[in-house]
C-alpha cells in the first residue's frame, strides 16, 4: 500500500489540495502571528526573549483560533478563502475533535511534525495530517453553488 506522500507525488488533484491547503494555513498564520509578534515587540513582552515568548503566545492563539472558528463554523478565515472546510468522518465536528486536531499547532516543532507522520505512515488518508486521523476529522473542498 502507498504513503499518502507516494499518492500525493502521483496524483495533481492532491497536489492541488495540499497548496491550497498550505496557502490557506499561511493565510492563517499571519493572521495570528502579525498582531502578537507587534505587541510583544511593543510591550516588550519576556525583555530580551520576547521571540520566544511571542512564539509561545502565537502558538496558543494559533490553537485556539483553530479550534473555535472550526467548532463554530467548520472553517478558518484562510480555508474558507480557499472554499475549504473541516468535516468529522463519521458523526459532526465537535468541541473535542477540534482540540485533538488542533493540538500540535501549540509549537511549531510539534505541527511539522504531526504533518510529516501523516504523510509517511501507511493507511491513512493522503488529506489528513496524524492528529486529524486521531481525531476523525478531514479537510476537504466545499462544493460550489
Amino acid at each position: 500500500m502507498p504513503t499518502p506522500i507516494e499518492q500525493v507525488q502521483r496524483d495533481e488533484n492532491l497536489q492541488d489540495y495540499w497548496i491550497r491547503r498550505s496557502l490557506a494555513a499561511l493565510i492563517d498564520i499571519v493572521l495570528i502571528l502579525a498582531p502578537v509578534y507587534i505587541l510583544s515587540w511593543m510591550f516588550m513582552i519576556g525583555g530580551g526573549g520576547f521571540w520566544y515568548v511571542g512564539g509561545l503566545i502565537s502558538g496558543f492563539a494559533w490553537f485556539i483560533y483553530s479550534a473555535l472558528l472550526e467548532t463554530a463554523s467548520g472553517t478558518t478565515i484562510g480555508k474558507a478563502l480557499f472554499e475549504m472546510k473541516v468535516v468529522a468522518v463519521s458523526g459532526r465536528v465537535d468541541t473535542a475533535k477540534t482540540l485533538v486536531r488542533n493540538i500540535t499547532k501549540l509549537f511549531a516543532l510539534f505541527f511539522i511534525l504531526d504533518l510529516f507522520l501523516g504523510m509517511i505512515l501507511e493507511g491513512g488518508d493522503p488529506r489528513q495530517r496524524y492528529s486529524e486521523r486521531v481525531a476523525g476529522t478531514l479537510v476537504v473542498l466545499q462544493k460550489k453553488g
